[in-house]
């Protein structure tokens, strides 16, 4: 268990440090902030008896904090995943669909009037777009999960910075 120590404030109430807290800067209930000396100056301080920190330590740290921060790592690694899978299904989709030149006309050197008519009825109906080998709708489909997914992944992010934002509790003992 770490040791505890007793911070003095200018209004007279006490913030419990740890040293892992040496040289950082904590503010107390009166809005002053007070810098934790390093580990040398720690030792000066009082310490905090055994029963104190059982009566005042919280019995776990985990708190709405870190429920956001976990809450929007979940979510922004879901996101992440969600987008893996959207290009693997896409690519999938796209492999599934068949060759579009197994059909080619082979045209040879020299043809007769009618065999170029109808060589050209069918290069007219090749260069519309065929709806059996056509990437559009797949890629439209990808586009419109793709924007739902980069808005979870937002979501996400701001779930974290929130659960930053949110300050943390000192506990403080009179």
């Amino acid at each position: 268990m770490a040791t505890s120590f007793l911070l003095p404030c200018e209004c007279g109430k006490k913030l419990r440090v740890e040293n892992s807290q040496a040289g950082h800067i904590l503010e107390c209930e009166c809005g002053r902030r007070i810098e934790v000396p390093t580990f040398r100056g720690l030792q000066r301080l009082e310490r905090v008896s055994e029963s104190s920190t059982s009566a005042s330590y919280p019995s776990s740290t985990w708190g709405p904090r870190q429920a956001l921060m976990l809450l929007g790592g979940l979510i922004v690694l879901a996101s992440i995943g969600w987008q893996v899978y959207l290009g693997w299904e896409m690519q999938q989709r796209i492999e599934k669909l068949p060759d579009p030149n197994a059909n080619a006309i082979q045209l040879p050197d020299e043809l007769t009037a009618a065999a170029s008519w109808r060589a050209w009825q069918q290069l007219q109906q090749g260069l519309r777009e065929n709806p059996a080998t056509s990437v559009r709708p797949i890629v439209e489909h990808r586009e419109q999960w793709r924007w739902a997914a980069y808005g979870t992944l937002g979501a996400g992010f701001v779930i974290i910075i929130v659960g930053l934002l949110l300050p943390t509790k000192r506990t403080i003992v009179k």
